[in-house]
């Protein structure tokens, strides 16, 4: 599974991933700017916060659900700004849900340096998909399911 570093490999990939790295260029500053002017999303109910979708359907997904992780992945790098792993993670979600692909957005906490540290990251059949990184060394929050719709 190799990422689109440039436009030679986006043009390599087929119709449907063209389409999902196009859909992760635009929902990708979207959902950042929501969250950066809409900072009352962490005073709702942890129950509004986070996303679940119906249980994972098995691993016979688990390809699919990572190259659409490293799609979004490679549009997010080629961003002229920074995405932040909650943004990254409601991305992949939202382009998984539009597959069929059941996941979950997981949120987690520690006690870092410079204080307390919150991290969010997709899970597919307990597979963290995105974003890389160490995920391991956060607390994971309680997951509330969520009325979808």
């Amino acid at each position: 599974m190799q990422p689109v570093y440039d436009a030679l490999h986006f043009l390599k990939l087929s119709r449907g991933e063209k389409l999902i790295v196009l859909r992760a260029f635009f929902l990708l500053p979207l959902v950042s700017v929501v969250f950066q002017f809409r900072k009352e999303i962490w005073r709702k109910p942890l129950q509004e916060s986070i996303t679940v979708l119906k249980k994972a359907q098995g691993s016979r997904n688990l390809p699919r659900a990572q190259r659409i992780a490293a799609l979004v992945r490679a549009a997010k790098y080629r961003l002229p700004f920074q995405i932040t792993c909650l943004s990254e993670s409601v991305v992949v979600y939202r382009l998984l849900q539009k597959q069929g692909i059941s996941s979950r957005v997981r949120l987690g906490v520690t006690k870092g340096a410079e204080g307390l540290q919150a991290h969010a990251w997709v899970e597919h059949d307990g597979v963290c998909l995105a974003p890389a990184g160490a995920h391991e060394c956060f607390s994971t929050l309680e997951s509330l399911p969520v009325a979808e719709g």
